[in-house]
């Protein structure tokens, strides 16, 4: 988040950087431990596009970067618990440890 900038349009900005995509609606949905300290999740809801990657610009730290898009299937929603049934984290892999 910038300075000064509240978490809704920072959820905007990141969006429309990394994967080129505006956002129709952002909600909040709850807060995570993340390595670098506490993180808040979002459900995010896009206008229709084909989304592309973004490029990391003079990031302040020695930070993973991404290096591709791909889509993945995500879990039904849990009604039952209440849990979103959506990765707090989805890690990249290099498909050649996958194979």
């Amino acid at each position: 988040m910038n300075q000064g900038e509240d978490p809704v349009a920072a959820v905007r900005r990141e969006v429309a950087e990394e994967v080129g995509l505006s956002c129709l609606d952002v909600r909040y949905l709850y807060d995570f431990p993340y390595p670098s300290g506490q993180t808040s999740a979002f459900a995010v809801t896009c206008a229709e596009g084909e989304p592309r990657l973004g490029v990391d610009h003079d990031l302040p730290c020695d930070c993973p970067r991404m290096v591709g898009l791909e889509w993945v299937p995500l879990p039904v929603w849990s009604g039952e618990t209440g849990d979103p049934g959506v990765p707090t984290l989805l890690m990249a892999t290099p498909r050649s440890v996958l194979s």
